[in-house]
């Protein structure tokens, strides 16, 4: 593997369980369960989306601190959790604006 794949192997890794816990964070919210299910989960179900998204974001960390170590490691991370957040937040708003224009 050249050094090249394996940097976008590193940034995929710390990317998606970012995206996915902020996900499983936003999905634990009673508005966004509302506007994407049109229900509201159980409280066990709202406990394991929140404990799933801080895991999924403790894994990002330990693979940016592993793969690159601590000091870009952290700058990495902050910036795959930035990039990830924004994401999931433009998801919602553009959830929201296709289901209301129904």
């Amino acid at each position: 593997m050249s050094p090249a794949s394996s940097d976008v192997l590193a940034h995929c890794l710390i990317f998606l369980p970012a995206l996915l816990g902020f996900a499983c964070l936003a999905f634990s919210l009673y508005r966004h369960q509302m506007d994407v299910f049109d229900k509201e989960f159980s409280s066990f179900t709202l406990r394991a989306l929140r404990m799933l998204g801080w895991m999924l974001l403790l894994v990002s960390l330990a693979v940016a601190i592993y793969t690159m170590g601590v000091g870009f490691g952290f700058v990495a991370y902050s910036g795959h959790t930035s990039f990830a957040a924004g994401l999931v937040f433009l998801g919602l708003v553009v959830l929201g604006r296709i289901q209301n224009s129904r």
